[in-house]
Parts: structure tokens; sequence; C-alpha cells
């Protein structure tokens, strides 16, 4: 895959997951990219998506990076947007912008207090780590039940988008459960990208369902900063998103390469529901998703 230009990648692993593999990714725009994003409905919504949600308003719909963790949603415990927060801050002066530039993301297990220092402390290796081919790196950091990395990759009139996104469960129309990021060298305001994304998602994300569930960290963004060059401008991302649903977060692939585990998964859980010796659906107090 040859992303758009502009844009690098890292990922490392700062100890959240259990296992020994790389459970943070870091995406970083040269400079200022025109950003735009989409949140979970869920009346709970995570820590995280609550800093991103405040950061894109207060940066008027621009950022410069991404920083996403798996294996903990940072999500229904006592210090998550204070973690979120230290996250976001220790990433920008790192990178050199502002706090309000920076995105973050968290999946994984819900209720379970996160401790940002492992991040924080990670930061080192993910700057020194940036390099614009690792494009596929940061896809499998943000891996948490997903059998393999979701990614696609598509031209538009000289523009190139590329996306990735995780999910397998609990998944349902409203944002479907995933993360999903997007980059592109196209050249779009904000408030264009904004319609673009809504509009791909209403046609892509909105119309999954695996288990029925809403998440409460569900993400999708999408960063453009014009490349020296490129002949893309706004008509031509306006005319561009109505193919959103395979370019926002890579979903054509996300939805062919997740058809196996969505069915999986619902076996799974119909054996659980068996074993339990109830037929509803119960609700455990820790959810990963």
């Amino acid at each position: 895959m040859n992303p758009p230009k502009g844009f690098r990648y890292a990922a490392t692993y700062a100890g959240i997951r259990k296992t020994a593999e790389d459970d943070v990714a870091l995406i970083v725009s040269d400079g200022p990219a025109a950003a735009a994003a989409v949140f979970t409905k869920n009346r709970v919504a995570a820590a995280p998506v609550k800093v991103a949600q405040k950061n894109l308003r207060s940066a008027r719909g621009w950022a410069r990076a991404l920083l996403a963790n798996a294996g903990n949603a940072n999500c229904a415990t006592k210090t998550g947007e204070r973690v979120a927060l230290a996250c976001v801050e220790a990433a920008a002066r790192a990178i050199g912008c502002e706090a309000e530039q920076v995105l973050p993301a968290s999946t994984g297990v819900i209720g379970v207090e996160m401790d940002g220092r492992l991040i924080v402390d990670a930061l080192p290796k993910l700057i020194a780590g940036l390099d614009g081919s690792r494009f596929e790196d940061a896809a499998r950091a943000i891996m948490t039940t997903d059998t393999r990395a979701k990614t696609a990759l598509a031209r538009v009139r000289g523009a190139v988008l590329a996306g990735m996104t995780k999910g397998s469960g609990m998944i349902q129309p409203r944002m479907a459960t995933t993360l999903g990021f997007v980059m592109t060298d196209a050249a779009v305001a904000p408030g264009v990208l904004n319609a673009c994304l809504k509009r791909a998602v209403e046609r892509s994300y909105n119309r999954i369902s695996v288990d029925g569930d809403t998440s409460t960290n569900d993400m999708v963004a999408v960063l453009a900063k014009r490349r020296f060059g490129n002949p893309a401008g706004r008509e031509d991302v306006r005319a561009g998103a109505g193919r959103g649903a395979r370019i926002a977060g890579a979903t054509d692939r996300a939805r062919r390469r997740g058809r196996a585990e969505a069915d999986h998964d619902r076996r799974q859980g119909r054996a659980v529901r068996r074993a339990s010796g109830s037929g509803s659906r119960g609700r455990s107090p820790t959810r990963r998703w």
C-alpha cells in the first residue's frame, strides 16, 4: 500500500495488552490538517471520545495527530478523562503542537483503570519510529479481537485516500462499533470534509450489524492535508464522497474480512447463553470491544 504523502505512522508495545504486541499507534500529519470525526451515539461515552470531541471543536476542525491505544478502553473509570488529557498533552509536547490538535482514541476492556504513564513513556519511541511507510503497523496496533488488520486504498481524481479500521464484535448501526482512521492528500476545507464523512458513514458503518450492541468508544476520523501539486479540490472530494462506503474507514474490506469473525461471535454468544441457561443477553460490568 502507498498511503498519501504528508503523514507518518508509528506503533509500539507500551504494556497495555497482556501479550507483548503493539498496543499504541501514532499518526502524525506533517502540518495542520483539516479534520472531521463522528463518534458513538451511546449515552455513555468514553473519556477519549469526550476529549476528542472537545479538541476538534476547540481547534475548529484542524488537527496534527491521532493517538490510539488498544487493550484498554479508558471508559467507566474514575481517572479516565485525566488519563486521556495527560496522554494528549504529552503527545502534543513531543510532536510540537497544541494539545487541542491531538485526537485520542481507545479500544479494549471497559471498566479497568488505565495507567496513562504507559503511553506517555512510549511516546519517545513512537516519535523516533514515525515513518510514512508504517501505515500497516499502525493498523495492526489498534486491533483487539480482530483476526487481521483491515485497510483499504482509494484514488479520486488525483487524490489518495488510505483508511484503517478495527472492529469485530459489539457492532450495530449508529456508527457501528469500531475505530476508523482515514488520511488523504486531497484539498478540502474542514466543513466540507465533515459533510463528506457523515455521508460516507451513513452509507457504510451505519449499515453494519453483528450483535446489536453500541459501544462507548466508537470513532471514525479523517485527516486531509493537501500535498503540493495535488490537483484535487473540494468539488472533487465532494464528488468522491458518494463512494465513501469504500473509502471511509476501509469499510468494504472490513465487511468482507469481518464476516467470518461476525459468524464466530454469533455462535460464541449463543453458546454462552445456552451454557448460562438464559436466552437473554446479559451484560458483564467489564466488556471488551
